[in-house]
Parts: structure tokens; C-alpha cells; sequence
């Protein structure tokens, strides 16, 4: 960790990024095999005859403490060479750094949310946001003569952001953390004082909900992180495995006080995108105001979101 801070410092970022690199594969090799390690352990323990004889014990929450908090600070390290990363010339023969960098902080961005990490999150979503502008931009330089890949490779980045930022909404929801004030602050801090600023919400609307029919460089990521979500759901109790489970004994699934946890859980499966979750939570006042336009689907979702608020204005 010493010797990547002290490269970062000395700027050569080349080096340190591939330091950090190693960095990751050590504490994701150390992380798995110490849970192996602890269960093999634990079965040696079982296996145990004389108990007067000194048995080590191994501190392993502690272990596992210490791997979570090294990858927590070469996380908020890699984050600060996105800014020198995008000035790094574009070579054939030579590693996509950007492309890297932003896999890595989209995925930790996730991961944060899901581990409650709020410190971390508050660092490294600010850094996504940029990342995420600046391969829209990157796309738009791109030759591409057939519409729908060109629609489709300059929609990918925005909707990863879109969905990153429901994804805050959604575990706020969840787990009563604090994701979605660092989501909010940052989307305001970028609109603040942009003179274009309704064409630019429509434009990037329109960009961060569109439906991709072929596949393109990020939908596998994006479903693998809505499997995330899923799992934490199911592993909570709050969505089913299956349709029917004989050996459920018909008993009902835990029910959440958020609404919209309790939309997303109705089914086996999520039937509402986080990237139009956040569409109709943050950009509301445009909605109301009829400012911009949104699908049907997504108005019901909308309407569903804010119907206690409809009833009141009938009352």
C-alpha cells in the first residue's frame, strides 16, 4: 500500500495502477482462501480429542477485517487516477486503461452499496459520474455508420449511471443508509447553472432508458448486477425462489415498510429497472410539470410511486 501511495505521489501513475492491480488480486485470493481455510479449520476443531492441549485460534474475523479495509484504501487510491488515466494518449498496442479503471469502479460502486458502505460510496460514486460522462464522450467519436450500434454503444454508458444511481435509491430503501444524498448532490452539482439544462435531462432520458435488442459491452454487467440485487433480496426472505416451493409450507415472504421494496419483491424476479426508478425520483418536478416526456410503463411506475400524494390532491 506504501509503495502505491508513494507512486501516485511521484505521478507515475502507469506504475501505480498496475501495482493496485496486483493489489486486488491479492486481498480477492486472500479473501477466498482464508474462508476456506477458517472451514477447514472449523472441521479439524470438530475432530478435536484432548481438549487440554493448547489449540491455536485463529483471529479470522479479524483477518478478514483487515484484507476488507487494505481493498477498501487501494479502492479510494485507484479512484484518484481516473483524472490522469483519461489524459493517457490512446494506443492499439497498448492497454485500455480507462476501459479498466471503469469496470472496476462501477463494480466497486455496486459492491459498496450492497456492503453499506457508505464512506466508500460517498468517494467513489463523484468518480463514476465522470467516468461515466467521459466514455459517452468517447463514443461519440466513434465511426459507426449502422444507427442502432451507435445509439446503443452511446446509451451503455449512461445507462450504467442511471441504473448505479436507482441502485442508490433502492438500498436506502432497503438497508436506511445514505447513498441516495451523494447520488442527488452529485446529478445537482452537474445540472447546476447548465443553461441546456431540460434538453440535456431530455437527451440523457431518452439515452439511459433506452431498450438495448442487441448486446452490447456492458449488458452483461448490468445483469450480473441486477443478480446481485436479487440475491440480497432473496437471501433477506423478501422475494421467492420459484413459483411454488412444496416445502415452503405456504408461508408467506417477509414483507418490507418501502414501497418500493415491496414493488420490486412481488414476483420471483425484479420487473422494475432501477435506471427508471431513479428517472421518476429525480427527475419528479419535470414530470409534473409535463416538461419532459416518459413511456408508459414508466408512468405507471410513477403513478404507483405517488399515489398517496394523487389521493391527497382528490381529497
Amino acid at each position: 500500500m506504501g509503495q502505491a501511495k508513494s507512486l501516485v505521489e511521484q505521478k507515475k501513475h502507469l506504475l501505480a495502477i498496475h501495482l493496485i492491480e496486483r493489489g486486488f488480486e491479492a486481498c480477492n485470493k486472500f479473501a477466498v482462501h482464508f474462508t476456506g481455510l477458517q472451514r477447514y479449520c472449523a472441521e479439524l476443531d470438530q475432530a478435536r480429542k484432548l481438549n487440554d492441549i493448547p489449540w491455536v485460534n485463529f483471529p479470522w474475523e479479524q483477518y478478514q477485517k483487515t484484507i476488507a479495509d487494505i481493498h477498501k484504501e487501494l479502492i479510494e487510491l485507484f479512484s484518484t487516477l481516473l483524472h490522469p488515466i483519461i489524459k493517457l494518449p490512446r494506443l492499439d498496442d497498448f492497454p485500455d486503461h480507462f476501459g479498466h479503471a471503469y469496470t472496476v469502479l462501477t463494480d466497486e460502486c455496486l459492491k459498496s452499496m450492497i456492503s453499506g458502505n457508505e464512506d466508500l460510496f460517498k468517494k467513489i460514486f463523484p468518480v463514476v459520474f465522470l467516468a461515466a460522462l467521459e466514455a459517452h464522450d468517447r463514443h461519440k467519436k466513434l465511426e459507426i455508420v449502422d444507427v442502432e450500434t451507435r445509439v446503443g454503444l452511446l446509451a451503455d454508458p449512461i445507462i450504467d449511471l442511471f441504473d448505479l444511481s436507482g441502485y442508490a435509491l433502492i438500498f436506502d430503501e432497503l438497508d436506511g443508509k445514505d447513498f441516495w444524498s451523494t447520488v442527488r448532490g452529485t446529478w445537482d452539482k452537474y445540472l447546476a447553472g447548465r443553461t441546456d439544462r431540460l434538453e440535456l435531462i431530455k437527451l440523457f432520458i431518452t439515452l439511459g432508458t433506452h431498450h438495448q435488442f442487441l448486446m452490447f459491452p456492458r449488458s452483461i454487467t448490468r445483469t450480473s448486477w441486477q443478480q446481485q440485487l436479487q440475491r440480497v433480496l432473496r437471501q433477506r426472505g423478501l422475494m421467492r425462489e420459484e413459483f411454488f416451493d412444496p416445502f415452503s409450507n405456504d408461508q408467506e415472504e417477509e414483507k418490507h415498510s418501502s414501497k418500493i421494496i415491496q414493488m420490486l419483491t412481488r414476483s420471483i424476479m425484479l420487473h422494475e429497472e432501477a435506471r427508471d426508478l431513479f428517472v421518476v425520483t429525480y427527475f419528479k418536478a419535470e414530470i409534473q410539470k409535463a416538461e419532459i416526456e416518459i413511456p408508459d410503463g414508466m408512468r405507471d411506475l410513477y403513478e404507483r410511486l405517488n399515489e398517496e400524494e394523487k389521493d391527497e390532491e382528490e381529497v
